[in-house]
């Protein structure tokens, strides 16, 4: 059996295998691009540890062979049922000879590349396109040390059967048999700055560059800096700092918190036990740093280095017929005087269209309380439940919401959780901007 695809030797006939970001990400590595390496353990590895293992839940003694009901509007029973799975997932053992095959080409990708890391990513999607999983599926990060190895693959494969994945899946009509879970596995460094490039054929390009690893952007903990650029000249249209108030980065040394480090050119300081750590990387290699105000109000990326992902990107563009969202990070390595981008993933943007503003009649000038944004705006705030969502938001400018129209699937700022907003707002995703830790000072904007 194939256990493994490397990126650098992906043939197109591999691209059900390893899934599109896989595929696309090879296609760019393959052609010289600055693309971190790695290799893919395919859905079939997935299928056969699942086999493999004993299933001691009734519930799943026949489990993948036959269908599991899930009612996803029993949320207690939803939750129990993602519980019992990846339990079964992350007590199961690999067999020895995957344990023995993914140590050897952990060892094969820190000697073919200069990146020396002493820690892996390991990033799972799906093979299919659809449904898009940006934001439900969460990457995990371990010591490249072989009694860690196992377990992240294990984690990656988990995140397939959290509640809300369960959730969503049935949503989209897939059926969990339908489940086939791709890994992409990287060697991973500290990072200066991470970020996104999203082209837009005939418009300008956007860009999105934050501290320490895309983590803190990917989970919607960080307001990054943002640009908008022109790509035929590469000048920048418009630009804003961002609010980076923390980053994630690996812990350096033996991985005891030190008062001060140094990120890029921001002083930056651990937060022990932080309420923002993902529960499964308590124990990994993944530390919390809270920047200081002159992350507030500075850019992470000289001028120099913005010019120079955007010629990047322009390049990666020519390889595709379809606009691009490109994730990057920028790395000090051994081997090299100055910091280097490198491109982490790679996603096209097929067809994706937003209707004019004037379609929407939300947006249109009525004496209502609904004020359409036009411009980019500072939120700032701690998040009840964070997270990264793209919709139409409508934002709360009074006290008296009872004419206002809500549009369905939307996302409604409120100043306040009252409860007859909830009334109101059904259908949309609301929050209460106000909402605060009680060590916390309260901050409104509207």
């Amino acid at each position: 059996m194939k256990n493994l695809y490397w990126l650098d030797k992906i043939q197109p006939s591999d691209r059900d295998a390893v899934g599109e970001k896989a595929f696309y990400l090879s296609c760019l590595l393959q052609k010289n691009h600055p693309v971190v390496p790695g290799f893919v353990v395919p859905a079939q590895t997935f299928w056969q540890f699942l086999e493999s293992i004993e299933c001691l839940e009734p519930l799943f003694a026949d489990w993948p062979h036959s269908s599991l009901h899930l009612n996803v509007d029993e949320p207690r029973q939803l939750q129990s049922i993602a519980r019992s799975i990846r339990h079964q997932i992350l007590a199961g053992k690999l067999p020895d000879s995957l344990l023995s095959t993914l140590e050897s080409a952990v060892s094969q990708l820190n000697s073919q590349s200069n990146l020396n890391s002493t820690a892996l990513i390991f990033r799972p999607s799906l093979t299919s396109w659809n449904p898009k999983t940006v934001g439900i599926l969460e990457s995990q990060a371990v010591r490249a040390e072989p009694e860690a190895i196992g377990a992240g693959l294990k984690r990656a494969w988990a995140e397939m059967f959290r509640a809300r994945s369960l959730f969503y899946w049935q949503r989209c009509g897939l059926r969990v048999q339908q489940i086939n879970p791709a890994v992409l596995v990287q060697p991973l460094q500290e990072a200066i700055a991470a970020g996104e490039v999203k082209t837009k054929a005939g418009a300008q390009w956007e860009i999105q560059a934050t501290s320490g690893l895309g983590l803190s952007l990917a989970r919607g903990e960080t307001i990054p800096d943002y640009y908008q650029v022109q790509p035929e000249t590469s000048a920048v249209k418009f630009q804003r700092v961002g609010y980076k108030t923390l980053a994630y980065n690996l812990k350096v040394g033996d991985g005891k918190p030190k008062k001060k480090l140094l990120l890029g050119k921001f002083a930056a300081f651990p937060i022990p036990d932080s309420p923002f750590i993902i529960p499964d990387f308590a124990d990994c290699c993944v530390q919390v740093l809270g920047l200081g105000e002159e992350a507030q109000t500075e850019y992470v990326l000289e001028e120099s280095q913005l010019q120079e992902i955007i010629e990047l990107s322009k390049k990666a563009l020519a390889e595709f017929d379809s606009d691009l969202i490109l994730e990057w990070t920028l790395n000090q390595t051994v081997n090299s005087g100055e910091p280097q981008f490198y491109f982490t993933q790679v996603r096209l943007v097929k067809g994706e269209k937003v209707a004019p503003i004037e379609e929407n009649p939300i947006a249109l000038p009525q004496p209502n309380s609904i004020a359409p944004a036009r411009t980019p705006a500072i939120l700032r705030g701690v998040a009840a439940a964070s997270g990264k969502a793209e919709a139409i938001a409508q934002v709360m400018t009074n006290s008296h919401p009872e004419n206002a129209e809500f549009l369905a699937g939307g996302i409604l700022v409120a100043r306040d959780n009252r409860s007859e907003l909830a009334a109101l707002a059904e259908g949309c995703c609301w929050g209460d901007c106000g909402t605060r830790r009680p060590d916390m000072p309260r901050r409104h904007f509207s």
